[in-house]
């Protein structure tokens, strides 16, 4: 497990380049930067990899649903 400084590190973590590309292509970079105290639970790139029809087969707020579960906050997360 990788404990980073900021949530969305660039370059992106060592695995997770998949997670940060999603991330982006979301908008949700501001919103997942924006949390403090936030725990994010960032699934590496073989788990995409495994996973990417299913997440083919989403729209983009199921996906940023899906994502939002991969956030442990002391405050509720809004998009902006």
């Amino acid at each position: 497990m990788n404990t980073l400084n900021t949530p969305l590190a660039d370059p992106a973590p060592t695995g997770t380049p998949l997670a940060s590309s999603l991330i982006s292509s979301l908008s949700l970079n501001d919103t997942l930067n924006a949390c403090r105290g936030c725990t994010f639970l960032i699934p590496v790139d073989t788990a995409f990899q495994g996973a990417q029809a299913f997440l083919d087969s989403l729209d983009n707020d199921a996906k940023i649903a899906l994502l939002k579960n991969h956030v442990r906050s002391p405050c509720k997360l809004e998009q902006d």
